[in-house]
């Protein structure tokens, strides 16, 4: 069925801060509302519908009452496209853009635009993953472990997303949420893989954020050899904390003071 409409909570232009794509100017549209509660959500303003849609452009500030429809979304994309070149996508994100994929298929199949379009998902829809799809030059795909989350786990739904945008030939690439401790001190992370079960990477002491790690046999099968598997690519996301205790936020402080006395330590030396 055709969605005329849709809730979008936001469209702006700045740089990709996620994921292989890092760096490069996007022209994000952020859809309001996300079936999942992760403890780590950096967007908590989008997991349900909101009432107006915030258009920063170069002008300033715009507010545009939801739901949008199909033509006011293009409408805005276009306009903001145009006076913000060079863009190297239009990134949809959320929340989760895939609870509208109808919305979506009936903007994407009209738009005005021909800039590619980079959907982020939590890869747990793997039937509107299919809709959309077509429209969808690059899938970034964020695998939401149990461990740190503390939603159920949805290993088989990431299985169907992951398969759906390999067979679909689009790029794909795997972010793994990493606590900070973690990255600093070394441990091990839990990654999705393409047999639905989830591998252990090892994580090194002094991880950086965006480190890529290459999973040797995790990958998909070879096309006519079924036993023979190809490599995984997984980039490490730090996972800042939320909230702090007084305790915790005590532990930070200290922990910022050691660190700004070496740094003068080291420009004295």
């Amino acid at each position: 069925m055709r969605a005329e409409a849709g809730n979008v909570s936001q469209v702006f232009v700045s740089f990709q801060g996620e994921g292989l794509h890092a760096g490069r100017r996007q022209l994000f549209v952020r859809l309001g509302g996300c079936p999942l509660r992760c403890r780590y959500c950096d967007t908590p303003d989008s997991l349900v519908p909101v009432a107006e849609c915030r258009i920063l452009g170069p002008d300033g500030l715009e507010r545009r009452p939801n739901p949008l429809s199909i033509g006011a979304l293009d409408e805005v994309v276009t306009r903001l496209a145009e006076v913000a070149p060079p863009l190297h996508a239009i990134a949809l994100t959320g929340g989760e853009p895939l609870l509208q994929a109808d919305f979506l298929v009936a903007w994407l199949a009209v738009r005005a635009t021909t800039l590619p379009v980079l959907l982020e998902t939590a890869g747990i829809l793997p039937a509107r993953l299919r809709r959309v799809l077509p429209w969808a030059a690059i899938v970034s795909l964020d695998v939401k472990c149990p461990s740190n989350t503390g939603e159920r786990a949805r290993w088989e739904e990431h299985e169907a997303c992951l398969a759906a945008a390999v067979a679909a030939g689009r790029d794909l690439y795997v972010k793994v949420p990493v606590p900070v401790p973690t990255g600093v001190l070394g441990g091990q992370a839990e990654v999705q893989t393409i047999s639905g079960k989830p591998a252990r990477l090892k994580i090194p002491p002094l991880t950086q954020n965006g480190q890529v790690f290459r999973l040797k046999g995790y990958g998909m099968p070879t096309v006519g050899k079924t036993d023979e598997k190809g490599d995984l690519y997984a980039r490490v996301e730090a996972q800042l904390p939320t909230r702090l205790s007084t305790e915790e936020r005590g532990h930070w402080e200290a922990l910022a003071k050691l660190i700004e006395a070496a740094a003068k330590k080291h420009s004295a030396a």
